[in-house]
């Protein structure tokens, strides 16, 4: 395996697969995330990426933002897309959690001459089916803390 050095001739290629706007679907959408709502988060990290941290070349991180619809047949193939184009190298995102397992259940075996996989990182996927780390081995589910009502 070869790996290039990233920068604007050899990109990060980020997807984020969110629904395009607000959807008050709480069974499909729990936390509520949306392009709309991600985009101005991930804008300020990836600045932060480039000027305050210097992690990586300005310009390097390709981020694509598509649409996933909420759905389960629609959202797993915004990422095969990205693949076939050779432009995934990382997931953000998915809002729906039958969108999310398949993508993260495959994702270990796109591999080519720079990959090892692909990396997946959601605030969703708290369910208990995502727990095993042999079927969904690279599959990062963040979450801070959050307020319940009761």
């Amino acid at each position: 395996m070869s790996y290039k050095p990233v920068s604007v001739i050899h990109p990060v290629h980020i997807i984020v697969p969110l629904p395009l706007e607000d959807v008050e679907e709480e069974l499909k959408n729990p936390f509520g995330l949306s392009i709309l709502k991600v985009k101005p988060v991930i804008d300020l990290a990836v600045d932060d990426a480039y000027r305050k941290f210097q992690y990586v070349p300005h310009d390097s991180m390709a981020i694509t933002y598509r649409d996933s619809k909420l759905s389960d047949a629609h959202g797993p193939n915004v990422a095969i897309q990205q693949l076939v184009k050779n432009r995934l190298d990382c997931i953000i995102g998915y809002a729906f959690v039958y969108a999310l397992a398949p993508v993260a259940r495959m994702c270990p075996y796109w591999q080519d001459d720079d990959s090892n996989g692909i990396p997946v990182i959601t605030p969703i996927g708290l369910t208990m089916n995502l727990d095993n780390k042999m079927e969904y081995q690279t599959l990062t589910r963040i979450s801070g803390p959050y307020k319940v009502g009761g």
